[in-house]
């Protein structure tokens, strides 16, 4: 199996211990990557960089949460581009290991929610 990609240290630091809100954060990541990956497609297929820009800055939150920081440079770049507006090839690889990455940390992480 590949390395873990997600580090929850700093989750179980901000939750104190309580598994259940660890759970839910993670519940949450596992629901939610997938509608947030097609709304940047969205964003980039109608060229609204501003919602790109925007949606890619909400979601650093939740990987930061979940220490996956291969996520979340690709995240921060995406961002910075969206705002840029003028490099539409990189912009759609950024989305697309966003959604490679997303999906492979989900496969993990669904692993992890065995143990809760």
């Amino acid at each position: 199996m590949a390395s873990k990609l997600y580090n929850l240290n700093h989750l179980q630091e901000i939750s104190g211990g309580k598994k259940e809100f660890e759970k839910d954060i993670i519940e949450t990541f596992l629901e939610q990557y997938p509608k947030i990956i097609e709304k940047m497609r969205e964003f980039f297929i109608d060229k609204k960089w501003t919602q790109l820009s925007e949606i890619a800055h909400k979601f650093k939150s939740t990987v930061t949460l979940l220490g996956i920081n291969k996520i979340y440079e690709k995240d921060l770049e995406l961002e910075k581009e969206a705002k840029k507006e003028i490099n539409p090839d990189n912009i759609l690889s950024l989305i697309d290991s966003i959604e490679e990455l997303s999906k492979e940390a989900g496969e993990q992480l669904k692993i992890e929610l065995e143990d809760y």
